[in-house]
């Protein structure tokens, strides 16, 4: 057995919100999607190139089924293909990121928040030298 993919899905607060979000900064698109029987979405399926992501409604009831005790710190690790230009395309649409820096493990990469608080970082890997840190 092999496992061929990994697909996170993140409970959110507001699914309109946060599809908003990751269509805007990210250039995802909804490919499937799940509506109760009031015409409420509860869940999403969305992909921007080879990346996939679910969406899920906190509380709602394919939240509930997963649900864990303990929430830990999770960060979704994302790979472009121009880490500088994401970055400065993030910043003129005025998305809080964080500095764009150079790690001592090689990586220029940078850090953002989406609407419920998932840490999302994105890193190209360099031969720059590290970042100086202040």
């Amino acid at each position: 057995m092999k496992l061929t993919n990994l697909v996170p899905m993140l409970p959110v607060t507001d699914i309109h919100k946060s599809i908003a979000f990751y269509e805007q900064a990210l250039g995802f698109t909804v490919q499937d999607k799940y509506v109760d029987e009031h015409g409420h979405w509860r869940w999403c399926y969305m992909r921007s190139g080879d990346v996939e992501l679910m969406l899920t409604l906190r509380g709602g009831e394919i939240d509930r089924a997963y649900q864990r005790q303990a929430r830990g710190a999770i960060i979704f690790y994302f790979y472009p293909d121009d880490v500088a230009a994401l970055h400065a395309a993030l910043r003129e649409k005025r998305h809080p990121v964080g500095d764009l820096r150079v790690t001592f493990y090689q990586m220029k990469e940078f850090e953002l928040k989406d609407p419920d608080g998932h840490t999302l970082w994105f890193g190209q890997p360099t031969t720059e030298e590290p970042t100086a840190c202040g």
